[in-house]
């Protein structure tokens, strides 16, 4: 994660017009694997990716925003949600999630909102192979509406969250998920052929 890059687009943004209304801090990622076979290296990445990233976005932006200015955080329904091999996913996105209310907190002084949003299973680049291999038919039973996300239905709620409209909603994480968080996350880990925590003997 680059923190320098992240400042130069900030105010290169803040710079196109004089002032920066809105941010949005995207980036995301894990691996899949189980918890016990992640290292401190595995938990050290998925928090610089997940929650590191969207630290520097809400420290550069908001010193460029003037009262009324919003940032929306990339969360995901992974973060009330345990996904079974996903696990330094799962911890790093609940991180971000308190990095949120943290934020929302010491930066209402100022006018300034933070809010994010939680996905559902959506089609986008890191996903498209998924959807065209089939993969996410296992997905579709816990998702009440019958089909998953599309880069438009984030994008809605992202432009409501930096919008007027939402003038007074901060410190919220909001599922834009089909009401997946109704249930339950899909097992798409393989069954294990023993229990790996298990040394001893019966007898």
């Amino acid at each position: 994660m680059d923190d320098d890059a992240v400042g130069r687009a900030a105010q290169a943004a803040h710079d196109l017009d004089g002032r920066l209304d809105g941010a949005f801090a995207t980036v995301g990622g894990g691996g899949f694997k189980p918890l016990i076979e992640h290292t401190a290296h595995d938990l050290r990445a998925a928090f610089d990716t997940n929650v590191v990233s969207a630290f520097s976005v809400i420290a550069h932006a908001a010193p460029l925003m003037r009262p009324g200015g919003s940032i929306v955080c990339l969360s995901s329904g992974a973060a009330v949600l345990t996904f079974r091999h996903l696990g330094a996913y799962h911890i790093a996105k609940a991180a971000l999630e308190g990095l949120v209310r943290m934020a929302a907190d010491e930066l209402g002084a100022s006018g300034i909102r933070v809010n994010a949003i939680r996905p559902g299973q959506t089609r986008s680049g890191a996903t498209q192979d998924m959807f065209d291999n089939g993969a996410t038919i296992a997905f579709l039973p816990e998702y009440p509406l019958g089909r998953l996300g599309e880069a438009a239905d984030m994008a809605g709620a992202v432009r409501f969250l930096i919008g007027p409209e939402s003038d007074w909603v901060t410190a919220q994480c909001i599922a834009v998920d089909g009401g997946n968080l109704l249930r339950r996350s899909p097992d798409l880990a393989p069954v294990p052929l023993a229990n790996p925590l298990y040394h001893g003997s019966s007898q």
